[in-house]
């Protein structure tokens, strides 16, 4: 899984001081150049939170166990996943520590779990968000057909370059949501991916304009979010 290959690394990391990864970071990108730009858009972004939570159960059998935190329950519902990798000398009772990123199906895991000693940080950024599971991109989303008028009133362009999109945002929990645009369900059979930073005021169920940009993956983000009208159903 992806997820623990990233928390395997960051472990790695993790053991040695700050200089060393400075280094080791700016010799893997000068290996692999396209690296910049993407580790400069995540410098734009907070740390992620780390949040305090007790060992209530562990299973060597299955290879898992559970945290019990109640900020996580307060925004899932339930404890927190963990794999026996993350265990280290740690057993059921113990506080630790955590980062959390989640599943491809939306469940909390704990990550990088370390000893508890202080209360938790002031609250950043919850968790690192899921990736968005869809087939590669094959082709740019289809345009509005400019031979009929649009079911519903579309918003002015930023600038001419910029291609406009009109949806309805679907879902939103906390720090990301989904916004439902006919474009993208007809051309790649997907939602576009709406984070916190650019929600806004707008709600579930509103209709928005909005842009697209990419990530390294190929997956829609919205951008600039600006209210539009719904489809005409009377």
């Amino acid at each position: 899984m992806s997820a623990d290959a990233a928390a395997a690394l960051a472990r790695t990391l993790s053991t040695h001081g700050d200089d060393i990864i400075q280094q080791a970071i700016m010799l893997l990108v000068s290996q692999r150049p396209a690296l910049h730009e993407l580790l400069l858009d995540a410098l734009q972004e907070p740390p992620a939170q780390r949040f305090t939570g007790a060992i209530k159960a562990f299973w060597p059998e299955k290879q898992y166990g559970l945290i019990d935190c109640d900020e996580i329950k307060d925004e899932f519902g339930a404890d927190v996943f963990f794999s026996d990798e993350e265990l280290g000398p740690f057993d059921v009772g113990s506080v630790v520590t955590f980062s959390v990123m989640l599943t491809d199906t939306g469940r909390p895991q704990a990550m990088l779990l370390e000893a508890s000693m202080e209360a938790p940080p002031t609250k950043r950024r919850a968790v690192v968000p899921p990736p968005i599971r869809q087939p590669p991109p094959s082709a740019p989303a289809k345009r509005m057909r400019t031979d009929q008028p649009p079911p519903w009133r579309a918003a002015e362009p930023v600038n001419d370059e910029e291609e406009v999109f009109i949806g309805m945002i679907k879902s939103f929990r906390k720090h990301y949501g989904f916004i439902s645009c006919e474009a993208f369900k007809a051309s790649r059979n997907c939602d576009v991916f709406l984070s916190d930073h650019e929600i806004l005021d707008f709600n579930v169920g509103d209709w928005v304009a909005f842009n697209v940009e990419y990530n390294r993956n190929g997956q829609p983000q919205a951008h600039r979010l600006r209210a539009a009208s719904g489809p005409d159903l009377a």
